[in-house]
């Protein structure tokens, strides 16, 4: 996967494709804390599959799961749409 970097805080990030085609940024690193897991499709970005705690693991056997930017990013909150 393709790295950049964050706009806000310059971490090193990956975008994926969310089920309803929107982009997702992903912390670039695995972590036993996310809530993402990555299917490859075929060329293009990979999907993004958000799960609940209870059903992290189903279905994914290796185990790599990636945090959403969004979560970590200490400047999230100017991304985010005002309502």
């Amino acid at each position: 996967m393709k790295t950049t970097r964050c706009r806000s805080c310059g971490a090193l990030i990956v975008f994926a494709r969310t089920t309803k085609g929107t982009l997702m940024p992903l912390d670039a690193e695995p972590t036993a804390d996310g809530n993402v897991t990555l299917e490859h499709t075929g060329p293009g970005l990979p999907l993004a599959q958000v799960h609940g705690a209870a059903s992290l693991f189903e279905g994914h056997t290796d185990g790599v799961r990636y945090m959403p930017h969004h979560a970590t990013c200490p400047q999230a909150d100017e991304w985010r749409a005002h309502r």
